[in-house]
């Protein structure tokens, strides 16, 4: 077997009184486990070994071939740097994720900054001046844009529900759409239906004024008396104006009680949305008016 001469200091071990002769095994300090032989020795210290070539060193100053850490060359002379996309990781300073993410939870706490021409959705926060709103921003690139959100079955199959947002904000839904303990508006107005009727109140109903509203057709009553004290004609105003138009007026003309019946008419003209003319003798008339 060749053998090459190595150099070495030997830093403990033994004392002068007891040097090793040539030809002898020595564990040499530092090396453990290397087979050594002893070439020269002195009463002070030895100066030289000689080793196994195969043998290996516990200290260098470089590999004799490099290796790769996380795909980075190492041979030992230098420090080496390992970056996110090395070891598979999303950077600290954020990127694109090319596959599946699956997340305990996600939070944004910065408002959401798509950016020109960059197509997607995105998640923000706190956008409006402090406000904390939480928002979702869809950049509909050139199709019509919206939200869909989804209910599967277990094994993702079957589509089991869904709530779409389109890209001018129309809401529709598969299932029912309920206000606990609200109300559903229209341009700030209350909707109601005849399972959710609107209550009487005095938005919809004044009894003692003369005017009723309904609360399933908005249809609206209203009525009177004309009592001039003499023949003639009367304007008469309406407690309310009707919002659209007024279809009908009746006129009901009162008995004086003196047995003169061919005195007694009533009749209308100039109907309108706010009142109408009541011609009349002296008794007097009642009135009903009917529109919406």
């Amino acid at each position: 077997m060749r053998r090459s001469k190595l150099p070495l200091t030997v830093t403990g071990g033994s004392s002068p009184a007891t040097q090793p002769e040539r030809g002898t095994a020595l564990m040499v300090h530092g090396l453990p486990g290397m087979k050594c032989t002893v070439r020269q020795t002195s009463r002070q210290l030895v100066t030289s070994v000689r080793c196994h070539r195969g043998g290996t060193a516990v200290a260098a100053s470089k590999l004799a071939t490099a290796r790769k850490i996380a795909g980075v060359a190492f041979d030992g002379t230098k420090d080496i740097g390992i970056s996110a996309a090395n070891v598979g990781a999303y950077p600290q300073s954020g990127g694109n994720v090319g596959g599946y993410v699956n997340a305990t939870y996600l939070s944004a706490t910065q408002p959401a900054n798509p950016g020109k021409e960059v197509q997607g959705t995105f998640i923000g926060w706190n956008e409006t001046g402090g406000q904390g709103e939480s928002h979702f921003i869809n950049n509909r690139g050139g199709g019509v844009g919206g939200f869909a959100f989804r209910t599967v079955n277990s094994n993702n199959t079957q589509q089991t529900g869904y709530v779409r947002f389109s890209g001018v904000g129309d809401l529709n839904a598969q299932g029912n759409i309920n206000a606990d303990t609200g109300g559903v508006f229209e341009r700030g107005q209350r909707v109601y239906s005849p399972n959710n009727r609107q209550p009487v109140n005095t938005n919809t109903a004044n009894l003692g004024g003369g005017w009723w509203r309904c609360g399933d057709t908005g249809m609206i009553k209203q009525w009177g008396v004309v009592n001039k004290g003499s023949r003639g004609w009367s304007t008469v105003n309406f407690p309310i104006p009707f919002p659209n138009t007024c279809v009908n007026v009746q006129v009901t003309v009162l008995n004086g009680g003196n047995g003169t019946f061919n005195d007694n008419y009533g009749t209308a003209q100039i109907i309108n949305n706010i009142g109408f003319t009541c011609g009349q003798d002296s008794g007097g008339s009642y009135w009903e008016a009917t529109g919406w």
